[in-house]
């Protein structure tokens, strides 16, 4: 299925129930994912679900001009973003999936706004299993432009 995605890149950090979830979606609709976990194990699902397994995070940054994070805290977003702010493409696009505190996400979407990198908060009200199944909703925030560039994928989702 086209889903005019155009050069999009996509990468995935953090690979459990969720993550797994977003990416057997994502795959199902032909985009390719570079991801990381830091369980072994659940690079090794990924890998056999069809993604490509990166050796760490900084990779997929570099690799990558549309990352989605599924991480368990806005603490953990923050530090990730922290230890990864050299090597994050300018112009690129952060998609986070992580259920996060609403203050925090506004500060990590400010200074990435600040460094040329577009923030996306994509909460998700549903399972990993109504992720599977297409069936979950996404509560979405960002600039209007970002948004309507992220759309297909979003939907694929």
């Amino acid at each position: 299925m086209n889903l005019g995605i155009g050069e999009l890149r996509v990468g995935l950090v953090g690979v459990g129930l969720l993550g797994s979830a977003l990416a057997e979606r994502l795959i199902q609709h032909d985009i390719s994912i570079a991801g990381f976990d830091i369980d072994s194990t659940r690079m090794d699902a990924l890998t056999a679900m069809g993604g490509e397994a990166s050796d760490s995070t900084s990779h997929v940054f570099k690799s990558c001009n549309c990352v989605l994070l599924s991480l368990p805290t806005s603490d953990t977003v923050r530090e990730l973003i922290a230890q990864n702010a050299s090597v994050i493409p300018r112009d690129s696009t952060i998609v986070d999936t992580t259920t996060g505190n609403p203050e925090q996400m506004i500060a990590i979407g400010q200074s990435l706004h600040k460094l040329g990198i577009q923030y996306v908060e994509a909460n998700v009200a549903g399972s990993s299993e109504q992720v599977r199944a297409g069936d979950a909703t996404l509560f979405v925030g960002a600039e209007q432009p970002t948004v309507t560039r992220m759309k297909p994928l979003l939907k694929a989702i």
